[in-house]
Order: structure tokens, then C-alpha cells, then sequence
């Protein structure tokens, strides 16, 4: 998987190949190349006419970005890093490859979790998709493998409206910046990618409102604009320090926090309020849980976390199964007690009649214009 003239195309001195033959762990194997193929990606040489497979794989990432480009070069770099262990090159993978791959366990044993499969899945199969549209092989490979289910039920931790009270209150008393890390999750609903990424530049005021805007994730092109509290905006001011520009967020150094430096500080804020397994996506599940709970419809939360499918917002919502919400309750209230109207219908029938007149667009009207030809 190398260039004619043996120098690797992945620009950092990292192949397919060379990470597969070199003995290490996969998932150490797998680190280097998914650095690699994004350093690539974000590069600024010309890919299109490679034909080399990291060349092809770097191009196909350069169609998303964020969280989505992270995770889409682990999963290619995992790929590549099995197909060099078991000796098929990528373009000559083929159903059989891919059906081995998905059954082949981890290093310690366990098969992977079904999410993470269908991701890698999803992932495989767009890159080969856009591989055969290019004409470089003749059918995808993952087209008829079944893809595992993934249990809507499955939700990251859930946090209660004290402990998030005691989340915040533990933020606060540890410094700026980690009170304005967990408020932007917690009460903004921002990805830990997104609250991490977010510039000062972002900060603007649009109709009077102080607003953050927000890249959008993956191949979406839209920027989304998020309004700010008045919590999250003394949280700003206090996180900059009065500077003009560069990350919302940054560490000791002064330099941008990383995900994994957030990551690290949520953990240890969780472990200070009894929730020792707390991560960023339990921030970001709690904005969705605690404000569908606070009344907000389905509809607006979805429209807060930027959730295309409707069902991912429902798994936010804790009260989803309770019988008590059920609609046969409110059809039982609408259906079975007397209707008003029909009772008042019916007076006012008779001073219709007695006086003569004709009532617009009633009963008794009805009944007059019958009986007038007659007469």
C-alpha cells in the first residue's frame, strides 16, 4: 500500500501496511494510521488522482468534519489495519471479508459492542459507495451485511436535576473554565467536540440575543446558531478573561482545551458529586432529559441538540414508556364525556323558531329554507 517510489502516502511516515507489519497492538496500529489519514485529510495536497487506498480513504474524509471525521478515520483505519493482518488488499475486499471482519473479536476476547459495528459498517459502506461510483471497484461489499441492532433504549448515563445542580455547583468552585465546559453542555446542549472547538469570533449578538454559532457536523453545511443564557454568558466572560480572540475554552498553558483534557475534568467534577463514571455525552444527554422533563416539547429539544431523526431525541426522554402518558387516557377524556355543544345546540333552536328569524348557519336554518317553498 505504498508508492511506486516506497515512500508512504500517508505523509507521516505511516502506511496500511507498515502499522499492520510492524507487531503492535491493533488498537495501537489503529491510532497511528486514524492520525495519520487525518493529518492527510486536513493537508492540502491533491488526492484525487491517487489510487493508493490511504490516498482514498484520506479524500473520502475530507467530506466530513468534527466528531464525525474522528470517528470515520478510526473506523477506516481499523478496516485497513485488519484487511494488512489477514492479507487483502482494500480494493479487492469483498462480502466474505467483510462478514469475517465483523466476527473477528477484540484482543481480549469480547466481540465489539453493536454500536460501534453499525458505525464502522455505516462508515465501510459509504466509502465504498463512493469507490464504485468512481469506477474503482465494481460493488460494495457491505451492501448485504446485516447490519446489528442497535437497542433505542441504549442512553448514556442519566442525571438527575439536584445532581446536575451539584455538577455545576462543584464546576463553579473548581474555576472559569470548567463551569463554562459543563454549562455549555448541561444548559447549551453543545457536543464536548463542539464546546471544545467553540472560538470567541463565535460570540455575536444577532436581534439583541447573545448567540454562539456552531459549525454543523459531518457533511451538514449549515451553521447553527445557539442562543446564550444569561449563566452561560457571566460563564464567558469570566472563562476569556478579557480576551479578544482564540478558543472559549482553554488549560493551564493558555492553550485549547482538547477533548480529552474535558473528558479528564468532567470525570473528576463527576467524581466530587458521586458520579465517578460521568463523561461529556451524559452532559449533553441531561440537556435533553431535564428540559423534556421541564415541559419542552419533543420538537423544540430536537431542534436544541440539532438532531436529524426524531427517535434519537426520544431516547431522551425517561418518561417515554410511562403508561400514565399514553393516548388512549386523553381519547377516553375527549370521547366519553357529554359533549357541551350538542345540549346548547338544541336551545337555541326554539326562540329560532318562535321569533321567526333565520339563524346563519345553524340548524333551525337549515330547516327554514326547507319549509320556506312550500309555504
Amino acid at each position: 500500500m505504498s508508492k511506486p517510489d516506497g515512500s508512504s502516502a500517508a505523509g507521516a511516515g505511516v502506511s496500511p501496511g507498515s502499522v499492520a507489519a510492524d507487531g503492535s497492538s491493533r488498537v495501537v496500529a489503529r491510532r497511528a494510521l486514524a492520525k495519520s489519514l487525518l493529518g492527510l485529510a486536513r493537508g492540502r495536497r491533491r488526492l484525487e488522482r491517487s489510487r493508493q487506498p490511504e490516498d482514498l480513504a484520506a479524500l473520502f474524509l475530507r467530506g466530513f468534519e468534527g466528531h464525525t471525521q474522528d470517528a470515520y478515520a478510526i473506523a477506516l483505519a481499523d478496516w485497513f489495519v485488519w484487511l494488512g493482518r489477514v492479507g487483502v488488499e482494500p480494493l479487492e475486499a469483498t462480502f466474505e471479508t467483510v462478514e469475517s471482519y465483523v466476527q473477528e473479536p477484540l484482543e481480549d476476547g469480547r466481540l465489539p459492542a453493536p454500536a460501534t459495528v453499525a458505525q464502522r459498517l455505516a462508515c465501510l459502506s459509504r466509502f465504498y459507495r463512493g469507490l464504485m461510483f468512481a469506477g474503482l471497484v465494481d460493488r460494495n461489499p457491505v451492501d448485504r451485511i446485516e447490519r446489528p441492532t442497535v437497542r433505542e433504549q441504549s442512553v448514556p448515563l442519566e442525571i438527575s436535576k439536584e445532581r446536575a445542580r451539584e455538577l455545576i455547583a462543584a464546576a463553579r468552585a473548581s474555576g472559569p473554565t470548567d463551569l463554562l465546559l459543563v454549562l455549555l453542555m448541561l444548559q447549551l446542549g453543545l457536543r464536548v467536540s463542539e464546546a471544545v472547538g467553540a472560538e470567541i469570533g463565535d460570540v455575536s449578538v444577532r436581534g439583541g440575543r447573545r448567540v454562539l454559532r456552531i459549525p454543523g457536523r459531518g457533511q451538514a453545511t449549515e451553521v447553527a446558531v445557539m442562543p446564550i443564557n444569561g449563566p452561560v454568558a457571566e460563564a464567558i466572560k469570566a472563562a476569556t478573561r478579557g480576551r479578544r480572540d482564540g478558543p472559549l475554552l482553554i488549560n493551564e498553558r493558555g492553550l485549547a482545551l482538547s477533548r480529552q483534557q474535558a473528558g479528564r475534568r468532567v470525570k473528576r467534577l463527576g467524581e466530587q458529586v458521586g458520579v465517578p463514571e460521568l463523561h461529556p455525552d451524559a452532559l449533553r444527554h441531561a440537556f435533553g432529559t431535564l428540559a423534556l422533563e421541564e415541559g419542552a416539547s419533543l420538537r423544540d429539544v430536537q431542534d436544541g441538540a440539532r438532531h436529524a431523526d426524531p427517535r434519537t431525541t426520544r431516547r431522551y426522554d425517561r418518561n417515554r414508556v410511562s403508561p400514565e402518558r399514553h393516548p388512549t387516557h386523553l381519547l377516553a377524556d375527549l370521547l366519553e364525556a357529554p359533549d357541551p355543544a350538542a345540549g346548547q345546540g338544541l336551545e337555541e333552536q326554539a326562540p329560532a323558531k318562535k321569533s321567526g328569524r333565520v339563524r346563519s348557519g345553524g340548524t333551525g336554518a337549515k330547516r327554514r329554507k326547507t319549509k320556506r317553498p312550500g309555504a
